[in-house]
């Protein structure tokens, strides 16, 4: 019976695994209204979903209120396949440009998954992403006393450990805050605040949250010796009896477990939409509560039990914050644009840029965010691809392109997003 199982086992094996592993043909097309670049990046992107479609899809429907009927709209979604895309041909037709594609599941490829490493990193080289880290609220201060500047110190460390990643250009608001006030909690209410303060430090994203707590959980007696019944927070009753002037004997309640629970929004700088809303806690036992307050984020501080777990803390972070922006596409904006073909863009060889690069051209339609009707879940602006540039020029906080194709001229203030090398 078990070599029976067995046989049965392998025959299953060998007949799916191929499958799984089998490469995908899949076609795509796209308009060539916004020229043959732009043209041939989306057709490649509708060959890919059309991919994904062939695996597996699901419906998504939903409803809205249109001139006061209510309408239904439905449609297909997949997940992404991971995997070496090669095209295989591509031709212009009938005011399409058409590609055909072949996706290979058992090769990696630097333009698939989620992981930071492949997404920040295309043909082996790094986009930096601007990120400025605004204040977090501190929910209860009471709690936070010894943690002095914690709202400011918070996000400020962040800055640091995040531009020491690399892939990130990062600096810190101070006291500045994406909240109309501290008594709010919703990530969402924060968008107006998040596109200003973008727009104003000129970075993509923004990081914000708040501290949701920092409570002792649990406390125990201790016997001191020669230290008052009173250190600190450290409340207790004091020996009295025979030696006590000698041993200057108390039993202390000691804090011997501390939690610190936070939030962390990340904001796309241009629309205010929050990209992340995730909570995160730790608790630490042992040295909890120090006799003094200690300063937060100092090396002293980082030694006791409590600091090293919010270093933990702060490093998952990092990785949920590098995690995150790697995969949206690196853009910038336009600063100038000379005899309608020198483009001067707000970014360079310090955010990765090469000459040789090409970038497509995007323009919003006014700077109204698209939400949705019922829960008002922010989407996106709306935005006309206009075609593409390539960077003729970089200077470390600055580039210059040319216009390739473009059927509408460009504009200071559209944005450029970059295009990875198929």
């Amino acid at each position: 019976m078990r070599i029976k199982l067995l046989v049965a086992a392998l025959v299953a094996a060998l007949f799916f695994l191929p499958v799984a592993a089998a490469p995908i043909i899949a076609e795509g097309s796209a308009s060539l209204d916004a020229g043959v670049t732009a043209a041939r990046e989306m057709a490649i992107q509708d060959a890919m979903q059309q991919a994904a479609l062939s695996r597996g899809a699901q419906v998504e429907s939903a409803q809205y209120m249109n001139s006061g009927e209510v309408s239904e709209s439905s449609s297909l979604s997949a997940q992404p396949l991971a995997g070496k895309v090669n095209v295989l041909n591509e031709r212009t037709q009938d005011g399409l440009y058409r590609v055909r594609i072949q996706v290979d599941p058992s090769e990696p490829s630097s333009h698939s998954g989620i992981s930071a490493a492949r997404c920040s990193s295309p043909n082996g080289r790094t986009l930096r992403r601007r990120v400025i880290t605004a204040y977090f609220n501190v929910d209860r201060p009471a709690e936070a006393s010894d943690l002095d500047a914690l709202g400011v110190k918070l996000p400020h460390e962040l800055a640091m450990r995040l531009a020491r990643q690399g892939s990130i250009t990062a600096r810190d608001a101070g006291t500045l805050t994406v909240m109309p006030n501290g008594y709010l909690a919703d990530p969402v209410l924060g968008a107006a605040g998040a596109r200003q303060l973008a727009l104003t430090a000129d970075v993509q994203f923004v990081v914000a949250g708040r501290i949701v707590s920092t409570a002792v959980t649990e406390r125990s007696l201790r016997l001191s010796l020669f230290e008052s019944d009173k250190t600190g927070q450290q409340q207790g009753v004091a020996y009295s009896g025979p030696f006590s002037a000698m041993t200057g004997g108390a039993l202390i309640y000691r804090s011997v477990a501390r939690r610190f629970d936070m939030e962390l929004w990340i904001y796309d700088g241009l629309t205010g939409t929050v990209l992340t809303n995730q909570s995160l806690t730790t608790l630490a036992k042992g040295d909890v509560e120090p006799k003094s307050p200690l300063p937060f984020a100092t090396p002293e501080f980082w030694r006791t039990d409590y600091g090293r777990q919010i270093d933990t803390l702060l490093d998952n972070v990092v990785e949920q914050v590098t995690s995150t922006l790697s995969c949206i596409p690196f853009s910038a904006r336009v600063l100038h644009v000379e005899n309608g073909r020198k483009v001067y863009l707000d970014a360079g060889g310090m955010d990765g840029l090469q000459v040789g690069d090409k970038l497509l051209v995007y323009r919003q339609h006014g700077d109204a965010t698209l939400q949705t009707p019922v829960s008002g879940r922010l989407l996106g602006v709306p935005e006309t691809l206009l075609g593409d540039v390539s960077v003729i020029q970089v200077q470390p906080n600055l580039s210059i392109a040319v216009v390739q194709d473009v059927r509408a001229g460009v504009q200071d203030g559209d944005l450029v997003r970059f295009i990875s090398k198929r």
